[in-house]
């Protein structure tokens, strides 16, 4: 389902114990949102603060994106410098892959 509201996107966040989430529209990664950026929205003077406010208003860059087939070692490496990769297959996210998931791995091993 997609995400209208900022409400909507600190919900999922709390429900999933996540600090930040890609924003995804029909299949397609369009940014991220993070409780970070709710926090900047909700002290930003500049801003009327609304809980129906759009993601899109506040929403950052979209995470990086992998095949499939991408092994574990270059998707580590990626998540050395940002904190989630979308694994997209014919043109639509797939899965979600966070450093967690990728310690999660080393005990199958």
């Amino acid at each position: 389902s997609s995400i209208a509201s900022v409400d909507d996107a600190a919900r999922l966040i709390e429900k999933h114990g996540v600090s930040q989430i890609p924003v995804i529209d029909e299949g397609v990664p369009v940014g991220s949102i993070s409780e970070e950026m709710i926090i900047k929205s909700l002290t930003n003077d500049r801003t009327s603060i609304a809980p129906n406010m759009k993601v899109s208003e506040i929403m950052g860059a979209s995470f990086p994106t992998v095949s499939l087939n991408t092994g574990v070692y270059i998707v580590s490496q990626m998540l050395k410098q940002i904190p989630a990769v979308l694994v997209m297959e014919k043109g639509r996210v797939v899965g979600v892959v966070t450093k967690y998931d990728v310690i999660k791995t080393l005990h199958e091993y």
